[in-house]
């Protein structure tokens, strides 16, 4: 599958990752950032959202920078039991992943790094 993007068990939901609230986010645009930006985004901002919402979804780890004190943890049902019940509210829709974020505890995006473009080998017959 060339030039495909691949998170943890799934895809990017291109109109609910494009519509989270980037207030809800610690994103920053960097200029001249290298980021990966296809299917029209203007950013690699959904596709940051949607890895973070697919990890979240399949591995139970959310990803969250708490603004008040300025610090980012990685976040399971270990930590918050609650999380085991989000996981199912998200997977059955994913637009429900923004509701867990609110004005001090935002979404981890700038953890997620682009660092490959990987290409499936074309068949040789």
């Amino acid at each position: 599958m060339p030039d495909s993007l691949v998170f943890p068990g799934g895809i990017v939901e291109p109109a609910i990752d494009a519509a989270f609230p980037e207030s809800k986010t610690n994103y920053e645009e960097k200029e001249n950032d290298a980021g990966i930006c296809l299917n029209g985004f203007k950013n690699d901002f959904p596709l940051r959202v949607g890895a973070a919402r697919e990890l979240f979804e399949e591995a139970g780890v959310l990803l969250v920078f708490d603004s008040n004190i300025r610090e980012c943890k990685a976040l399971t049902p270990e930590h918050d039991k609650s999380l085991n019940e989000w996981r199912k509210k998200v997977r059955d829709d994913p637009s429900k992943f923004s509701e867990l974020f609110g004005s001090s505890l935002k979404l981890d995006v700038d953890a997620l790094i682009p660092w490959s473009n990987w290409l499936t080998p074309a068949s040789i017959l």
